[in-house]
């Protein structure tokens, strides 16, 4: 691919164009072949204390193993504010579609699909959101990051292989500290929450996954150290028939 870039000041312009390739196997798994064409454009102050961004990617996907092919778009959205050491804020959206190649599968018998399973795709347009708050004040740390993809979310340059990509996917987590005065010991405490439909169907029940940890740790910085840590986490869903899915009720 090439890649390039124009700055002048807090203005900055940036373009990517990759080229036609063939797939290789990497690792055992079949790359996608894919021409990647993106655009974003930054604003960003003397200071560093704010950033916006606004991207574009096309992606046009041959026929393989993990698609039908097909061509999608991608809109994003970034902004970052730094008010101090108290608070850091970061926002971006995203808006994602996919439109399959109107043409058949591909045979799959054919040594193309490498082993590959046969894909099933439909059209999609849908949005998808970050919202994550930072800061400290003194021994205190704090960050909470908040997430949600709708289920016609589509990233056609990465689809489905990182969270923000999953689609009927709800999240969020919190995470707090506090130190104690001389670096004698901390008290940390996680809690998270995500949940997500159990199948791409309209109307599928959801899965919710909560959980949580509590960290004390004692004697920092001295020869010896005692840390002792608890965690919960609750896991329920109801059943689905349609898939022959049963009932989710666990606690551990």
């Amino acid at each position: 691919g090439l890649e390039g870039s124009l700055g002048a000041r807090s203005v900055k312009l940036s373009g990517y164009q990759s080229f036609a390739w063939d797939p290789q196997t990497v690792g055992g798994a079949q790359s996608l072949d894919q021409t990647v064409r993106g655009a974003s454009l930054s604003l960003e102050p003397e200071g560093g204390r704010a950033l916006l961004r606004a991207s574009l990617i096309d992606v046009n996907s041959k026929a393989g193993p993990l698609t039908t092919g097909g061509t999608g778009t991608l809109k994003g959205l970034f902004g970052r504010l730094f008010l101090g050491s108290a608070l850091t804020l970061v926002a971006e959206a995203a808006q994602g579609s996919f439109t399959p190649a109107d043409q058949a599968p591909l045979d799959m018998d054919s040594a193309e699909w490498a082993g590959g399973i046969a894909p099933t795709e439909n059209e999609r347009n849908g949005k998808a959101w970050r919202v994550s708050l930072m800061g400290s004040a003194k021994l205190f740390n704090y960050a909470l990051n908040l997430r949600q993809t709708e289920s016609t979310f589509s990233n056609p340059a990465n689809p489905g292989f990182t969270m923000g990509g999953v689609g009927n996917l709800r999240s969020a987590d919190l995470a707090l500290s506090q130190g104690f005065k001389g670096g004698s010991g901390m008290i940390a405490l996680n809690l998270r929450h995500t949940d997500s439909a159990v199948a791409p169907d309209e109307g599928a029940p959801k899965l919710n996954n909560d959980g949580g940890d509590l960290m004390l740790t004692l004697g920092g910085g001295r020869r010896v150290t005692l840390t002792v840590v608890g965690n919960a986490a609750l896991r329920h869903g109801d059943a689905y028939d349609a898939l022959g899915l049963p009932e989710t009720d666990a606690r551990d």
